[in-house]
Formats: structure tokens, C-alpha cells, sequence
């Protein structure tokens, strides 16, 4: 028997969110060389996960996390950015 995932991240659309906003800010000779993936994996790792199953509780945690978080993930947004949007080194790991 497998089972079929039924949850989802919460954070990760907070996290989506705040990097679109942000994005939105930056220059776009800076938007073109950003690696998102890196960025949103970067702020990601930052911050706490919380998962739901189901939609009414999804938007309960959505609501509840962008009052008590929403400067964090903002933060955690921003150096995810920074991090993505930096030049890549070729020798760096």
C-alpha cells in the first residue's frame, strides 16, 4: 500500500510571497542572475515548517503566521535574496 501525501507547508507560500514582494523591489539586471529555488531553500531552512491537511486549517496557520511571523519571514526573505542573488564563484560547493 502507498500512501498518497494529503499536507502541505504552509511556509513555503509565506516564504513565496515575501520573496514576489521582494523580488518586485530589486532591480532587474539583479532579478535575472537570482537562482529563486536558492532563495526560497534558503529561507526556508530558516525558519520553522508547519504543515496542515486540509484547507480551513491551512488558512487558519496562513493567517495566524503572517500576524506573529510575518517580520521574520520577511527577514528570512530578504537574505534569501541575498544569498541567491549573489555572483556564483565557480569553486564555491
Amino acid at each position: 500500500m502507498t500512501l498518497q501525501p494529503t499536507y502541505s507547508n504552509v511556509m513555503e507560500a509565506l516564504v513565496i510571497e515575501a520573496l514576489e514582494h521582494r523580488l518586485g523591489e530589486l532591480p532587474i539586471e539583479h532579478r535575472t542572475r537570482c537562482d529563486l529555488n536558492d532563495a526560497i531553500a534558503y529561507a526556508l531552512n530558516r525558519l520553522p515548517a508547519v504543515y496542515t491537511t486540509n484547507e480551513l486549517m491551512w488558512t487558519r496557520q496562513r493567517d495566524r503566521l503572517r500576524h506573529s511571523m510575518g517580520d521574520l519571514i520577511m527577514e528570512a526573505a530578504v537574505w534569501g535574496l541575498e544569498r541567491a542573488c549573489q555572483p556564483r564563484s565557480r569553486l564555491a560547493s
